[in-house]
């Protein structure tokens, strides 16, 4: 009897050693090595602060570091109306609803937004901004869309589950309800990409102001492609190229005719 104590003892005693023994490897030395804290106090340096100031006579320069475009950098207006929660108009005042006018908005444009777009944002939002990105697919929490839908299927199978969880959640808490995404300024969405909101983290680090506004840029193509507007300019598109209008001066339209005969490949009409 006394024996098989003295065996526990033992094994107690080796798996008490071997805990302490896996711990010690656990340790993070480099958590704990000496080092320089920003905004911390440091005894090293006489005024005991650890963040150092600006040599005297450093002047900031760059437009990047100054960052004087309040519109191209933040996307808020400049003197804009106190916010006030009560007062809905406050709200969407504070947010430009146009682009810089260092931008020029052209396909180059949409085409590098698109590009930023699938490599941040569809993840989340989907490649169409139909809320439906892989990660949501593996039952994390659903973005809004960018523009009227309804999905088949929510996260649980419920049939129509977020076919009203399209409206701007920060548009939200900022005290205006039911403010579709479709509809918040330009400025807001830029916004957004730069700090976060609620599950989504902030791209600023990850994302140039310039690549940003592209991907504004094409998010409204995104909800314009899904617009009642776009639809009646494409059925308008369609009719144009159905009945195309007849010249004013009598002359042939050589434009529709060179899109429309064929075109010998010789001067004397054989092919």
């Amino acid at each position: 009897m006394n024996c098989r104590n003295t065996n526990m003892s033992r094994i107690w005693l080796a798996t008490c050693l071997f805990a302490a023994l896996s711990m010690t490897g656990c340790w993070q030395k480099m958590a704990v090595q000496p080092k320089v804290k920003a905004q911390q106090g440091n005894s090293f340096f006489a005024d005991g602060r650890g963040s150092r100031p600006f040599e005297i006579g450093v002047v900031a320069q760059g437009e990047d570091f100054l960052q004087e475009d309040g519109h191209l950098y933040t996307g808020k207006v400049e003197g804009a109306p106190t916010l006030d929660s009560t007062k809905p108009e406050t709200v969407a005042a504070q947010y430009h609803d146009t682009f810089p006018a260092k931008l020029t908005i052209d396909e180059g444009f949409l085409k590098r937004g698109q590009e930023r777009y699938n490599i941040y944002c569809a993840v989340c939002h989907g490649q169409t901004g139909n809320a439906d990105g892989t990660i949501v697919q593996r039952g994390f929490l659903r973005p809004p869309a960018f523009y009227p839908t309804t999905i088949a299927k929510g996260r649980d199978g419920e049939p129509n589950g977020f076919a009203a969880e399209h409206n701007s959640r920060g548009m939200n808490y900022l005290g205006v309800k039911g403010v579709p995404l479709w509809k918040v300024p330009v400025g807001y969405i830029y916004s957004v990409i730069t700090n976060g909101y609620g599950a989504m983290g902030s791209y600023s680090a990850q994302i140039t102001p310039a690549d940003r506004w592209a991907i504004v840029a094409y998010v409204r193509a995104l909800q314009y492609s899904q617009s009642d507007k776009a639809r009646s300019d494409l059925d308008a598109a369609k009719v144009a190229v159905a009945s195309p209008e007849k010249p004013e001066s009598g002359k042939p339209n050589t434009e529709l005719t060179a899109s429309t005969t064929p075109v010998s490949a010789r001067k004397d009409g054989s092919k």
